[in-house]
């Protein structure tokens, strides 16, 4: 798939797998906006910047992300009434 995988499980971020291709990332939220569609579509203008920054930028709001949220050492369990959005 072009990563390896021994790489990715060392990430601490977001990997997003689209068209058998692996994003990390700002790379990955941008593809993720661009799949959301509508309005997100404006996300291909932060491709403008080289990934070096885009990538500085988002380990910066990750880190205010956690500062503002906190961070949590395990996953919410949906209800049953949010289940039905996942796959099984």
């Amino acid at each position: 798939m072009g990563y390896p995988v021994a790489k990715i499980e060392e990430l601490s971020s977001i990997v997003y797998l689209r068209h058998n291709d692996i994003k990390i990332k700002s790379d990955a939220v941008l593809s993720i906006l661009w799949d959301l569609g509508g309005i997100y579509k404006v996300s291909w203008l932060g491709y403008i910047l080289p990934r070096v920054i885009r990538d500085f930028l988002y380990n910066c709001l990750a880190k205010l992300r956690y500062r503002v949220f906190g961070k949590l050492n395990s996953c919410r369990i949906p209800t049953q009434e949010e289940a039905f959005r996942f796959l099984e």
